[in-house]
This record gives structure tokens, sequence and C-alpha cells, in this order.
């Protein structure tokens, strides 16, 4: 049975056009009657004409308007150019021809201008626009060469519906008109660029982006060819950009201009240096006007004589965010200035070293290395805005150190590859020290558990640097007169090749030129609130492997959660090896594993603390806030004052490249559950914990965080249990409680986060399956879950949760587990809990009305602990929001892909 093509204006629904006519007349035939004899064969027949070669499309068409919204939805409509895609006839005026098809194949019908929109530019890359020594794309779409362009809306007159699916174009702008009447001079030898955009008001099907780069005047395809960034790196961190049809999550998402231009080579058409000719005068270095002190009134257009709203300046100033010098605040209170299409531009925040250059610009795209290798006025002072370079500065600026430029012609005689202030060089992510570390600050304020050295960040390893690694063969119990202890057999890599420990004699360090080391941590479960065996690591215990080494450690100076210090004569513990492979055995002699205890993990890596302060002599910080480069990194070399180098006192602080945490199960245990997995933290993050900063970078593996941050842990009136914290990070723009967890000050802290994906795709940090309780390994632990302790002790100050109060009321003691003993002290009935499901929802959802909601289906928010524990009904969430359910988890928290 052949597909009869649609009859125009015909069909009532969607797929009505398939197959009508045939379908009618089986409508209308009557019954079958009995099979009839076979009669005897006819003669032989002679051949007939050719027959009809048929519809152009054996799938047929679909009327655009028949569809239903649910249609409309789920038809993942498409259009590709057919042909040439785009000519330039003798009138001037492109002609573009398309095709649009469905899911299935069929062509699209009746896309007419009145319930579409199609929107069309053509560019030409042009060579020294504003001195630029990059190349530039100029747009036609303008009315001159000194006006703003956009994109072309089509006209009902310019657009021809041909009735199989494909469509034609003819542009309205004559873009051979010349600069008087178009945005640009024609040369059609110059490569264009043909954009297209599809889509539809409130996005009743997924939108389309097309992109095309040619040379008119031979046809050559050059689509691809002049990328400088890799446009999935963008996606990495924001999900998506453009909108998905019926997939609006009340969390919003990572789209803008309502989701219809998601392809960032789209961007040019309207984010070109023409923007500038939309604030008068057209030309000027800075419009509006800067003041003395960094600000300005209204949208600013052009900052040191660049369009803000240019492509590669405005991506670089907005990833700049609250590292801009030139930002327009006034004060906490008063916003100030603004960039153009950017109400707070100093408002975002950016999740690794801003100096990672490679995240974006990076293969395959073919001009990736244009960021070094063709530096120019736009990008660099996008960046380094305060830096001017005309003399003498605007208000509020300083000359650039190589004198005022012109155009770009020069850039290349300091910054050429290789120089010693070339780009690279100059974009070492690299976090300097922490200026309250004890070895600079030896008050009361300083801290020993901070960075005191140059920290590499996003993955960065500076020339010269020394790479260290970690790796666990085992973990295990071993049994110490009667007593079960753990035990790791680790070794510790240095640029790939084992590490042997030299004899403590003489020597502080496991390894030579090297400061402190790494921990063997322990983290597990012990019985607590009537669970024998909790899903939630909730006890811990550790050594600093260097005090194993060398003898110094005891019990007393091994964290413990409670209990007086304890000193053995054996030490920390028993260090043996290196076996034949390199391994070494640690067995810990102050961590007591329990009978009972399951989820035994140990890792190798998680310490930062400084220990005690240097005083002869204390090393040489003059340079800590300075900028690090790869050509000074000899100035960062630590020298300690040890016996092997008495008085040593040339160095900085040292240079450290964050080794990877690594952990394992223990033999005859069963691993805590996997809920995220790193490489999703590294999409954004790069590294964690350098740029922006934490742990000093040495608490690196997300899944070990809740070695710590375990359902036990509180401060400031909030809950520390990972899933809180984290959530309540990440959610901070949907919040309406500030979560000033650690806040730096009261105008300053987590809940200033922006997070630049969707929001309610929890696949972006989670394994499939572990956020929405369709996998079993969630339903099985989800009975022993803890509460997550949200408030114990005494609060007082403003800098705690709203909460808790501040009258001296006191909430009792959390839970707490005694390494040296491996003995528990229950939590106090007066704690205040989150229940374990509630705990994770409110991070974000902590509008009264969702309260109130978890509330009445059994929930516990910042509730007694005696309260939560005796509710019978518990936490219902499940009902409706379990798998397969009205409002599951994975519907409402939509994963849909275009």
């Amino acid at each position: 049975m052949r597909l009869i093509p649609a009859l125009p204006g015909k069909e009532s629904k969607a797929r009505r056009g398939l197959a009508f006519g045939v379908l009618a007349a089986l409508a209308c035939a009557g019954p079958p009657g009995p099979p009839g004899v076979a009669g005897p064969p006819g003669p032989p027949g002679t051949s007939g004409p050719p027959g009809d070669a048929g519809p152009p499309s054996t799938n047929g068409v679909i009327e655009y308007t028949a569809m239903t919204p649910q249609e409309l939805e789920d038809s993942k409509i498409t259009a590709v150019l057919t042909g040439p895609g785009i000519t330039v006839p003798a009138d001037g005026r492109p002609v573009v021809t398309l095709k649009v098809t469905e899911r299935h194949g069929a062509g699209v019908i009746g896309m007419s201008t009145s319930v579409v929109s199609w929107r069309f530019a053509l560019l030409k890359l042009d060579q020294g626009v504003n001195g630029s020594i990059n190349d530039s794309w100029v747009s036609y779409m303008a009315a001159n060469d000194h006006s703003t362009a956009s994109t072309e809306s089509a006209s009902s007159t310019g657009l021809t519906d041909n009735r199989d699916g494909t469509y034609t174009y003819r542009f309205t702008k004559v873009v051979t008109a010349g600069a008087d009447l178009a945005g640009t001079t024609y040369e059609p030898a110059k490569a264009h660029r043909l954009v297209v955009l599809l889509s539809a008001s409130n996005n009743p099907f997924t939108p389309v982006n097309i992109v095309k780069d040619l040379v008119p005047s031979t046809a050559a395809d050059e689509t691809g060819q002049h990328e400088k960034v890799d446009q999935s790196a963008c996606l990495e961190c924001h999900t998506t950009f453009r909108a998905i049809a019926g997939a609006a999550g009340e969390l919003g998402g990572g789209e803008f201009h309502g989701g219809a231009r998601f392809d960032t080579r789209t961007c040019v058409a309207c984010h070109n240096d023409q923007k500038r000719f939309g604030s008068p005068p057209p030309v000027a270095t800075d419009s509006p006007q800067v003041a003395a002190d960094k600000t300005w009134t209204g949208a600013m257009a052009v900052m040191n004589n660049e369009t803000v709203m240019n492509f590669p300046v405005f991506v670089h100033r907005i990833h700049m965010g609250k590292r801009a010098t030139m930002t327009g605040k006034v004060n906490a209170t008063d916003p100030g200035g603004t960039y153009a299409g950017v109400d707070r531009p100093y408002e975002t925040t950016y999740p690794q070293d801003v100096r990672n250059c490679v995240k974006c610009h990076r293969a395959p795209a073919p001009l990736a290395d244009n960021y070094k290798t063709a530096p120019s006025r736009r990008a660099c002072a996008a960046c380094h805005d305060d830096i001017s370079f005309v003399s003498p500065a605007p208000p509020g600026r300083r000359v650039h150190t190589g004198g005022a430029q012109a155009n770009d012609n020069s850039c290349l005689l300091c910054h050429a590859p290789g120089s010693s202030i070339d780009v690279p060089s100059e974009h070492v992510p690299v976090s300097p020290p922490n200026p309250h570390n004890i070895y600079l600050d030896q008050t009361s304020t300083g801290t020993s558990n901070t960075n005191a050295a140059f920290v590499a960040a996003a993955g960065a390893v500076p020339p010269g640097a020394k790479v260290v690694t970690y790796q666990v063969q085992s973990v295990s119990t071993w049994d110490d007169v009667g007593t079960k202890r753990p035990q790791i057999v680790f070794k510790i890599q240095l640029d790939g090749a084992d590490v042997v420990f030299p004899t403590p004699t003489g020597t502080n360090e496991l390894i030579p030129s090297f400061v402190g080391g790494p921990s063997a941590f322990f983290s597990f479960a012990v019985p607590q609130d009537g669970h024998a065996a909790p899903s939630d690591f909730n006890a811990q215990g550790s050594a600093y492997i260097r005090n194993v080494w060398n003898g110094s450690g005891t019990c007393s100076n091994v964290p413990a959660s409670a209990g007086p210090p304890v000193t053995t004569p054996t030490g920390a513990g028993i260090l043996t090896g290196p076996g034949a492979s390199g391994f070494y055995t640690l067995q810990l002699k102050c961590v007591v594993i329990p009978a009972g205890a399951t989820m035994l993990t140990g890792g190798i890596g998680y310490t930062y603390a400084l220990g005690t302060p240097q005083t002869a002599p204390v090393p040489n910080f003059v340079n800590h806030n300075q900028p690090f480069t790869q050509t000074n990194l000899s100035k960062y070399a630590y020298t300690p004052n040890d016996a092997a180098n008495p008085g040593g006192s040339s160095g900085k602080g040292g240079l450290v490249v964050p080794a990877p945490d690594v952990s394992l199960a223990a033999t005859g245990f069963t691993a805590r559950r996997s809920i995220v997995d790193n490489s999703k933290c590294s999409s954004c993050h790069v590294s964690l914990g350098v740029g922006p900063d934490f742990h000093a970078g040495q608490r690196n593996d997300s899944r070990s965080c809740n070695f710590c941050h375990n359902p036990n842990q509180t401060r400031s009136g909030w809950s520390g249990n990972q899933k809180d914290f984290v959530h309540s990070i990440h959610g901070a723009e949907k919040r309406g409680v500030n979560f000033n967890w650690h806040e730096v000050s009261p105008n300053e802290g987590y809940w200033q986060t922006t997070y630049p994906a969707v929001l309610n795709r929890c696949t972006t940090c989670h394994l499939d399956g572990t956020f929405d309780f369709s996998l079993t390994s969630t339903t099985d632990a989800l009975p022993n879950m803890l509460f997550s302790t949200a408030g114990s002790g005494t609060y007082s100050g403003t800098e705690n949760s709203p909460y808790v109060k501040t009258d001296g009321t006191n909430y009792g003691a959390a839970f707490k587990f005694n390494a040296l003993d491996g003995s528990s002290s229950p939590a106090a009935p007066t704690t205040l809990v989150n229940s374990p499901i509630v705990g994770a929802c409110s991070a974000c959802h902590d509008s009264a009305a969702a309260v109130d909601h978890m509330q009445t289906n059994g929930g516990s928010f910042w509730e007694q602990r005696s309260v939560a524990a005796v509710r019978t009904q518990g936490e219902q969430c499940l009902i409706c929001h379990g798998p397969g359910r009205i409002a599951a988890i994975s519907v409402v928290h939509t994963d849909a892909t275009p």
C-alpha cells in the first residue's frame, strides 16, 4: 500500500493525511463474501505505459496547524538546508531553501509566518574591525555600516511553503546594496555565515537553529572551519541553552532568549561589534561614562572602546563576573550600573579558575589556539577590564603596561607564544596561599586548615611541578590482641614512579623536597537512632601517615569525636613495606572498628592541616598575593628548615598539584551506595576545591565527601550532611532563605552562588536512578537513612540559620563516635533534625508552602529528634513522588533532551 500525500486544507488531525483515500475506501466497503472459485489463466498481457513516480516523500506530509499540542511536543521537528542552501541572485536578495521534517521523516507543511517565527541573518567574516587582529563577523542586516544589526524576521511574502515539507525564503534585505544600505559591503570571495532560527511562541516544539558557513563566489562549504571554542564545552556547565518542548521545569533552566537561540555560532548574528551603534555617540571609549570609583549609571554598551555585547567580549565579561574590576556596583544595597543584556554582572559566579582558557578554547575547534597565537585587546580587556589601551587612561583604569595601543598589530611583540609574558604563561590557574594560614597569620585568627602553598587549579601542572598520585590496593581490618582495627595497603607515586620512604633519620618528610603528606582515612557506620545498620556513614578515624612513619604520632593527636586523649607507647600505627610491588601496609592503632560496624571504607589523601606555625624562620611569603606564572616557578620553591637543610628560608610556601583522593571499600564489607561521580563534578569544576577554594583542594573526591559531611555534621544551625548542603549551595538562586553556612560576611557567602545549568536536571550530578528511588540500592537504603542533624548546642550571633534560636536555647549534643575505644554517644532528643528526603528536597524547595507540604506528609523540618523519631507514619513522599507515580521525581525533575 502506497502512502498518499496529504491534501491541503483537508486534514483535521496530524496523521490523517497518510493514506487517507485508501482508508476511506476500506471504511465504505461491505462485509467480505465467501471465497470464489479460481478461473482459468488468461492470455499473457502487454506492457503498459510507465507508471507515475509517486509522491515526493513516501512518508507523506503533516500539516503543522493540525498537530495537537502533544503531537507538537513529541514531533522533534528538524530542518536542513537543501541544495546549496543559500544563493545570492542578481537582485542581491539572498534565497534560502530548506526542508522541515518531524521525527518519522514526514515533511511538515503549513508553518506560515503567522504561527511560526522564522528568522534569518547573513554575515561576512571580516578583518581589522575596530583594529582587531582577529576576524570578526559583520552582519548585512543592519540599516547601514553605523547601525546595530539583528536577525531578519521572515515576511509572509518572502516565505514560500512548497507543500512538500520544503520552504523557500527570499530575504527582504538587499545585501549587495553597499554600506549605505546594508551593514557592510558585499564581498562574495570572503567567508559568510547563514543563520536560520525556527521557533514558535511558548515553544510548542523544540526550536531549531541552522548555521552554514560558505564562500558565495565558489559555494565552498566552510562550516566548522572558523570556530575558536568547542561548543560542547559550554554545555558541560550549562547543560543546555535550548528550550525543550513540554519540558520547562518550574526550577528554570539554562536557556536564554526563550531557549530559541542555543547554537553558540548563531550568537554573532546580534552579538557583534555593530552593537556599539546602539549607544550614542557611535564611537566612544566608554558609553555611558565611568566614574573614578569604577561605577556608572545605566547599561554599559561600550567600555575601553570595545562593544560589551560583542560575543567574545560579552562571554569573557560574563564569566569574569564577581572577579571583574569594573562591576559598576556601588555597594551592597545599590546595584549601580549594568552591562547591556546583564542586569548584575558582578553577581555571576564561576565554578573554576577563570584562567583555565582551554576549558572553552580546545579541540576540535580548529582555531582553538587563537587565544594564545592571536592575542587581542578586545579579549584581554574583557577580563582585565581595568586596563586601558589609550593614554591617559579613562577614570578608574590604568594604562596598559606596554603603553597605548591603537590596534592589535603590536600584541605579538610581547605576547607571542614562547615569550616570557605569553598568554599561557600569564594564565596558569594557580591559587595563591590563603592569607589566613598560620604561616602568614600567626595571630589568633590564623588557621592551620587551609593552604599555605600555591595550589594548581583546573588540572594544571605547571612546568617543573611534580605530580603526586595515590594507589590503594586493599582495605581491611586486622586483629590487635582481640581489637578490630583498620588496615590499608597503599603506595604514593611521584610523576608515575613509586615513592620509597627514606629512613626517618635526619629528616621529617616522607618525600625529600616535599612538606607533609596524606592521611589514611576510614569511615563506616555504627548503630544510631534505632538503626542497627545505617545507610549513611556516621563514624570515622584517621592517621597522618607522616607521623606514623617517623614515630611522632600518638593517639592523642589523632582526631577523635569524643573521649580523652590516649597515648600508646607503640604510636599511632604500624607501617611496613614497601613490598615487591611498591605497596606499604598501614595498620592503625588508634581506631577501633566495633562489632556490627558496616560499610567500612578507607582512603588515602584528605589531609590539609598545617600543624604548628614555623617560627625560625617563617617562610618568605612576600609574593603570596602575586599571580603565579610558569616563568617564575623558582620563586615559589619551598626550602624547609630541617636537619637536612638547617636555616632553610628561601621558600614562598611551595607549589601543590592536588593529588586526587583514592578510597576503597574494605574486604568483607558492602560499599556505601554510589550516588555521584567525579567526572560529573569535573565537567564544571574541573578540579574540586581550587578556584574557588575549599579544603585547600586536598579533599577533592565527591564520592567520599560523606566521610566527613555525614548526617551528624552541623554548624551554624544548618546540616552539613552532603546531600543537604550541596543541594543548598547549588540551589541558592531557587531558595528563599539564604544558606549562610560558613559565610564570609553578611554580604558574601554560598547563598550568592549562581548555577549555570538546568537546576532540575538531577543527572547533571547524580548517577542515573540514584535520585528518584528507581534503583534497588536507593529503595533498600531508605529505611535506614539517618536524620540530618540541623541544630545542636547553643547559638548566638547573626551568622546562623534562621531556623534556630539565639536566645540561649541549648538543643543538646549531637551524636558522637569515639574512634579510640569504638564507643558512641547518642544524640540528645532535643537536637533538631531534617528527615532524609526532606533534607534533600527542602534544600531547593524551602518556601513555607513547600515545607508545609512535606510536614503534612510525614516529613521533619528542623524538628526535635524525639518528636521525629516516634512518628510512625514517617515520610510518605514516595506515595506520589516514587517511580511510576503521578508526580515521580524523574518526571518533575525532567532529564529530557532535544
